[in-house]
């Protein structure tokens, strides 16, 4: 059985942005702000209230619910942050000096159409005997090392990686074409250097995955998990009570899904374990010290926006057993609004045996344990994250 929960009109200080709020703050900011199409929406945030104003807000003092956007100025180069209420009310706007905005969708897209026109790039495919650039995967990445000098004068530069794709279902990513890259100065939109170093041939060995091209022949009868009484777990919003926990369902367009305000009760006391959980970063440092991978040390929740990414776990097989799903929404570079749906999902699952003893009367008792499971999946480039937050009857967490 899959559901997708119904969110609460009134919603809690910590629970994530919707759509209707996303864009009612971002047409403020419009308006507020004067925003162009020269501005670019890096983030919208929630803008989390402080433990003592979380205090407030339970005790009914103040009831404060506001977003934080990141905007960029193309035209100045310069990063600002604004606090807008839900209702449209600037609080705080500043210019960030010294700061640099990630690298967002848009320039993305504008980068790899500037170097599939540079010159320099479609004769150095040619040289590999490539001559139609449909044919040709880009990745934009920002330069984890080593800046060329030349370059290092505080522009946002990427570089991109490539592939060959021979035909349309091939997996590009077995045919990496190495010693080629453009490197993109992204306010500019301007290829600025082509590397073109070592030419190692293209492998041409095939790495198919999906399952029409593999056969998939290790077939299993179906695995059927079904709670005829329903779920044990109730939710209200974003608020979840199973067992002896209770916790908040959050999702952050940076971090992808969190969990706020974690209690467990212990033999009736209710104790905080959690004030916010979540992978604040993820770094993929490559390590390898070869032409095509040296520079390769992505930041993909800072730079990349691992929430932006996140599936739509519509599949049936995401998650099994007895499913509840969330929506979330996230905001587009520019200022359009998109939603995910069924982007976090909630169930319980068997964790085996608990307890199990047999008396020398013969009196036997079986408990079995169970876990109740929060997670998304983010899929970034050729990588699927799977972020599973575990919570146990004996009070533990796990993330895996």
């Amino acid at each position: 059985m899959v559901e997708t929960a119904r969110v609460a009109n009134v919603a809690h200080p910590l629970d994530p942005l919707s759509r209707d709020e996303l864009e009612t703050v971002i047409a403020a900011a419009r308006k507020e702000l004067k925003l162009s199409q020269h501005h670019l929406i890096a983030t919208v945030q929630l803008e989390e209230p402080t433990k003592s104003a979380l205090a407030d807000y339970l005790t009914g003092k103040t009831n404060l619910r506001a977003a934080r956007l990141t905007i960029f100025d193309r035209t100045t180069a310069k990063v600002s942050e604004t606090v807008i209420t839900i209702s449209g009310k600037v609080l705080t706007h500043q210019i960030i000096e010294g700061a640099k905005a990630p690298h967002v969708s848009i320039e993305s897209v504008q980068a790899i159409a500037a170097a599939k026109k540079d010159q320099r790039v479609i004769e150095a495919l040619l040289q590999r005997g490539i001559s139609d650039l449909s044919t040709v995967i880009m990745e934009t990445w920002p330069i984890g090392a080593q800046i060329p000098k030349h370059f290092d004068d505080g522009r946002r530069l990427i570089w991109t990686p490539m592939w060959h794709q021979p035909t349309p279902q091939a997996n590009f990513y077995a045919h990496p074409i190495s010693g080629l890259y453009a490197i993109v100065d992204i306010d500019s939109g301007q290829v600025i250097a082509v590397e073109n170093g070592q030419q190692i041939e293209i492998p041409q060995v095939a790495g198919p995955y999906r399952q029409s091209q593999t056969g998939a022949d290790v077939l299993l009868k179906p695995l059927m998990i079904h709670q005829p009484d329903g779920v044990s777990f109730s939710l209200q919003g974003h608020k979840v009570d199973w067992e002896r926990w209770k916790l908040r369902v959050g999702f952050c367009q940076r971090e992808g899904l969190v969990i706020h305000d974690v209690w467990f009760s212990d033999d009736g006391q209710p104790r905080k374990i959690a004030h916010r959980m979540s992978i604040a970063e993820l770094v993929i440092p490559y390590g390898d010290p070869s032409q095509g991978a040296y520079r390769k040390s992505a930041f993909d929740t800072g730079e990349f926006g691992l929430g932006n990414f996140t599936n739509s776990l519509t599949l049936g097989c995401d998650c099994l057993g007895e499913i509840v799903y969330l929506d979330v929404a996230v905001a587009n570079p520019d200022g359009t609004v998109r939603e995910i749906k069924n982007a976090i999902c909630m169930h319980e699952e068997d964790f085996g045996i608990l307890w199990k003893h047999i008396d020398v009367d013969g009196n036997v008792e079986v408990r079995r344990g169970r876990r109740f499971v929060v997670s998304s999946i983010v899929t970034v480039n050729n990588y699927e994250y799977g972020y599973f937050w575990y919570f146990y009857q004996d009070g533990s967490i796990e993330l895996l």
